[in-house]
């Protein structure tokens, strides 16, 4: 599968090299702050500054651009549904029957949605910067079953796999004279649907294919003693990281 349906990029950046616990704390610390301070000043702030890391980690601006692409759809629902159901105080600027919006809904509506927006940027950093084998160790190493980290970083791995596999079928089908974009909504669901078929029957022989290479290696067998080639070491780094992280949720505490 073509490497730009895979999450992780290689790297040598300064997020390849934590340790992943360090990135899970630093998405908690990010999801904590968000929450604690609301103000859209604040979240833009971070999503700024979360742009900046995923520059510095090696992602390319196509990769961002693409991560836009696909909040893009629930960045526009979430304030137009905001607006309309929870329309806030103040002056209406537009005020037919019951319907009534208002600025500060707006307003609300847009933080919400770019809170949510930062919320999958640093998901996405942790998923760039971290293999499926160190991502694996770090929830192990946090207490998670190994087979629920296996499963958990197996899903994250494949989706987007899916999904390149998807479109894959698609141009192949449009090279071959596939129409899919005229007609009414009914029709293009209809001659999409041996598109899904081939990804499905794929989807299923992928998913075959990996349940044999864990059942080759023992996954589950009664008696494995699982063993690591490498083992989770904090580095300086890592506890410099760690420390800065505490602190900064600790002065969040006193500011506000």
């Amino acid at each position: 599968m073509d490497s730009d349906f895979d999450l992780y990029i290689p790297g040598d950046s300064f997020f390849h090299r934590l340790d992943p616990r360090v990135k899970l704390l630093l998405i908690a610390v990010v999801t904590i702050l968000l929450f604690q301070f609301p103000h859209i000043i604040a979240v833009t702030a971070a999503l700024l500054l979360l742009h900046g890391l995923l520059l510095i980690s090696g992602v390319s601006l196509q990769r961002i651009r693409s991560l836009w692409r696909l909040l893009l759809p629930l960045t526009l629902l979430i304030p137009t549904l905001w607006l309309i159901f929870q329309p806030g105080p103040g002056p209406a600027f537009f005020t037919i029957g019951p319907l009534r919006l208002t600025w500060s809904g707006l307003l609300l509506g847009v933080t919400v949605a770019l809170r949510l927006d930062a919320l999958a940027f640093v998901v996405f950093l942790w998923l760039f910067t971290t293999d499926q084998a160190t991502m694996i160790r770090g929830l192990t190493a946090l207490g998670l079953p190994y087979t629920w980290s296996l499963t958990l970083s197996l899903a994250l791995r494949y989706i987007p796999t899916i999904a390149g596999l998807y479109q894959q079928v698609v141009d192949a089908q449009r090279a071959r004279g596939l129409d899919l974009d005229s007609g009414s909504l009914w029709r293009r669901l209809q001659v999409r649907q041996p598109i899904l078929v081939a990804v499905i029957i794929s989807a299923l022989r992928t998913s075959q294919g990996i349940a044999w290479s864990m059942e080759a290696r023992g996954l589950g067998a009664p008696g494995i003693r699982r063993t690591q080639f490498h083992r989770l070491r904090f580095t300086p780094t890592d506890w410099a990281a760690t420390c800065a992280l505490v602190a900064t949720v600790l002065g969040a505490q006193l500011i506000r």
